[in-house]
């Protein structure tokens, strides 16, 4: 509320290591310091200020990294990491100090690393996995101090930096398109295909009859041979 501003802190003198009992000491003293100042004196909720004083400014900041926001920061994933701050006159970000954190690069959607990061799309990614997203970047990157030390919650956000699609790539058999005069044209022959043949020849005009057509259990079973063979 308005009404009262209260600060805690929670640590040692010396440098230890917060146990994770610890981790939230300091607010649960602030919080039980204000409920007790708070209870039954029924406040309504106010504005922060009724009239900005003079020496007084607000800017819209990015909750991630603390400059002025720009139109990614509303466009996190998320949801808009942007939020009003008051400043002491002459403290305020400037208008030019902006977000770095968020950024934007061409995504795909189907390809994931082990993060659960969203990877980058290359241009063999179709277009309805490939979209643009909008991603954070770490002034510092974040390691982990022990292989078993987990990531913070926000990783999948992340920019996956240098890490590609490894689903999408380019295909390894180029087909011919197939011409209308010739079906055949593709030029393509399978393993067995040479062995089977259903055209007359003789007489090209002649359709294959109903029973001119290879019976498939011996077309698969004389493939079978061969592959034993």
């Amino acid at each position: 509320t308005p009404y009262y501003v209260g600060a805690t802190w929670y640590g040692y003198d010396k440098a230890v290591q917060l146990t994770s009992d610890e981790n939230f000491g300091a607010q649960v003293i602030w919080n039980a310091v204000m409920t007790k100042i708070h209870k039954d004196m029924k406040l309504e909720p106010a504005e922060f200020f009724d009239e900005v004083p003079p020496n007084i400014v607000a800017r819209e900041i990015c909750m991630d990294s603390g400059k002025i926001a720009t139109e990614l920061c509303k466009a996190d994933p998320r949801g808009s990491r942007v939020r009003k701050e008051y400043f002491i006159e002459g403290t305020e970000p400037s208008y030019s100090d902006t977000c770095k954190v968020h950024v934007s690069a061409m995504a795909c959607k189907e390809a994931t690393d082990a993060q659960g990061r969203m990877l980058l799309a290359t241009e063999y990614c179709p277009p309805e996995s490939a979209f643009v997203r909008v991603y954070i970047k770490r002034p510092v990157q974040y390691m982990p101090p022990f292989p078993e030390s987990p990531y913070p919650e926000d990783v999948i956000y992340e920019l996956p930096e240098g890490e590609y699609c490894t689903i999408h790539g380019p295909s390894h058999v180029i087909i011919p398109p197939v011409t209308e005069d010739d079906p055949d044209s593709s030029g393509i022959q399978y393993p067995g295909d040479e062995d089977v043949d259903i055209h007359d020849h003789e007489n090209p005009g002649n359709a294959p009859g109903e029973d001119d057509w290879p019976d498939p259990e011996d077309f698969w079973r004389g493939r079978r041979r061969r592959n034993r063979d």
